[in-house]
Order: C-alpha cells, then sequence, then structure tokens
C-alpha cells in the first residue's frame, strides 16, 4: 500500500512539473511577443513620429506594416516632385532628405524601396490610393 501512495504521490509530481513546465512556455512566449511588440513600436515611432503609444499600438493592431508606414510618409512628397511630369535633382535631394530626417532610410527601411518612384513616374491614381487607404486607416482609428 505504501508503494503505491509513494508511486501515486511521483505520478501527481510529473503531472505538476508538466502543468508548469507548459504554463511557462506559455509565459516565454508570451514575453517574446511582447518583446516583439515593443521593438516593433519603437521603430514605427521613430519613422513616423508618433510619439503617442496608443495611436502606435492601434497602428500595429492593425497590422500596418513599417515599410507601409513609410511609404505613406513619402508618397505625398513623390506626387508633389512629379506634378510637372518630371523629377529634377532638387527635388530628388528634397526626397531623400526627408525620408534620412525621418530615419527611414538607413534604419529598417532599405532605400530601394523608393528608388522606383524617384526614377520612374508613378502609375495614375497613385496619390488616389494613397488618400484612400489614409481615409480608411482613420476610419478605423479613434479621435
Amino acid at each position: 500500500m505504501a508503494k503505491e501512495i509513494h508511486g501515486l504521490h511521483l505520478r501527481g509530481k510529473v503531472l505538476e512539473e508538466l502543468f508548469f513546465f507548459k504554463q511557462n512556455i506559455a509565459l516565454i512566449e508570451k514575453r517574446q511577443q511582447l518583446q516583439k511588440m515593443e521593438r516593433n513600436l519603437k521603430t514605427m515611432a521613430g519613422i513616423s513620429g508618433i510619439p503617442n503609444e496608443t495611436l502606435l499600438r492601434k497602428l500595429f493592431e492593425l497590422n500596418v506594416q513599417v515599410e507601409v508606414l513609410a511609404t505613406l510618409l513619402i508618397i505625398p512628397l513623390i506626387e508633389v516632385a512629379w506634378a510637372d511630369g518630371k523629377m529634377n535633382e532638387r527635388e530628388r535631394a528634397a526626397i531623400l532628405a526627408a525620408a534620412e530626417s525621418s530615419r527611414i532610410f538607413g534604419g529598417p527601411i532599405d532605400n530601394s524601396l523608393f528608388e522606383h518612384w524617384l526614377e520612374q513616374e508613378p502609375p495614375k491614381g497613385f496619390l488616389e490610393s494613397w488618400s484612400l487607404y489614409m481615409k480608411g486607416l482613420c476610419q478605423l482609428l479613434s479621435e
């Protein structure tokens, strides 16, 4: 009888350890996800200049990628530069300076993302698409 109680006690200990092992794994995974989100929020804040953490979290929850956020900042500048059908060196330099000052380039975003817009005029409807995206995004955000 004592052997059976001892065996039962050992099985109980194994089950208890297994339970806490699984909980520890879940906590570790959650902590890693939170750390990743914090890194992404810092990156988004650096690129966008948005200091409001609540807004950044909402953008993160809406799955707005850092690359998309970076393009949202540059698209209006690209459109203005191409308004006359060509982009001169001064306009190009101004766009690159704006991208660099907002830490888009040299950080997590490669400047090749914008290279084709600096060399070729964006397609018709480019600004309209941007505008519609911004309106939709604004509707998902509270004041």
